[in-house]
């Protein structure tokens, strides 16, 4: 037997100073109200519908179920109205184990390779495969299982990468090295070194024939095979030669003055210039500089 759990809670109303009370129910599915069941009440104004229906003849998917009540004055209510879905009834379960497995490669399922496994209702598939027949680039690796019903399962499929096998190591050395600056590539300086699987290049490069500015410098180095690594490449600054100093450049005089008042600027001699000095001085401030916000500039002479 299919069952249906409902719950309703239906309160009359009062009309015009009568109180009305409920005296049953109605209920039927779909529209097949000709077969509806009538259920008696004790009489009150609200009634609480709890119950387990029977509803093994319904159709399954979609259906409906309406009840309405009659009030003890013989009047009925507006049907209320639910939907539900009736749902196929579930398969036996049966138990299954897997008892083998199917593994091809791509598309190639005329070719695949099938193994017996213990039955279990589950299997840990951890092997080492061989592709080595398999094309280099993007694979494809298909599995699914059969079951003690003989059914099988929905293929898992995973997508892998086979690389091109590495090349045979060969232990190289450094033997020399080329150096040179922004393309200038046929002036380049090439130097011997000790051979070795590393080397540190510390020099001191003369760039007095580059250009101000930015320039580049290009190293590669050539190994015991001949062949030669991918230039490393750099970019630096020459910067402009600084000017000969001025052994006199010091202070020997300064100047200031307040705002925009260059008519009553204070000018002020120092007795023994320096190169660097500390500003400390009690200002001559100006009667004509009222309250706020003013400026001060100050200028240096040598």
């Amino acid at each position: 037997m299919i069952r249906l759990v409902i719950l309703f809670f239906i309160q009359t109303g009062t009309i015009a100073y009568a109180q009305n009370s409920l005296v049953s129910y109605e209920l039927w599915y779909n529209n097949d109200f000709e077969n509806r069941t009538v259920a008696v009440v004790s009489e009150s104004n609200h009634h609480n519908l709890l119950e387990i229906l029977d509803v093994s003849v319904l159709p399954e998917g979609i259906n409906t179920i309406h009840v309405r009540y009659k009030q003890s004055d013989g009047k009925y209510s507006v049907p209320l109205t639910k939907t539900f879905i009736k749902l196929s009834p579930l398969p036996e379960f049966v138990r299954n184990n897997v008892r083998e497995y199917e593994l091809w490669y791509n598309n190639d399922f005329a070719n695949r390779t099938i193994a017996a496994v213990s039955e279990s209702n589950h299997h840990n598939l951890l092997e080492i495969l061989d592709v080595s027949v398999l094309p280099e680039g993007i694979n494809t690796i298909h599995v699914r299982y059969k079951q003690s019903d003989g059914k099988y399962s929905v293929p898992l499929t995973k997508t892998f990468i086979k690389l091109s096998p590495l090349p045979e190591f060969v232990n190289n050395n450094v033997r020399e090295y080329e150096l040179w600056y922004n393309n200038d590539f046929a002036n380049r300086t090439i130097t011997v070194v000790s051979e070795s699987n590393h080397h540190n290049l510390l020099e001191i490069l003369d760039v007095s024939v580059l250009p101000e500015g930015i320039n580049t410098i290009h190293v590669r180095y050539k190994q015991s095979d001949g062949k030669y690594s991918v230039p490393l490449t750099k970019t630096f600054i020459k910067l402009s030669p600084l000017p000969e100093k001025n052994v006199n450049n010091t202070i020997a005089s300064y100047k200031y003055w307040f705002d925009d008042d260059f008519s009553n600027v204070f000018y002020i001699d120092i007795t023994e210039p320096h190169e660097i000095g500390i500003w400390i001085e009690e200002l001559n401030l100006s009667e004509k500089l009222f309250g706020g916000e003013h400026s001060i500039s100050i200028q240096f002479s040598r």
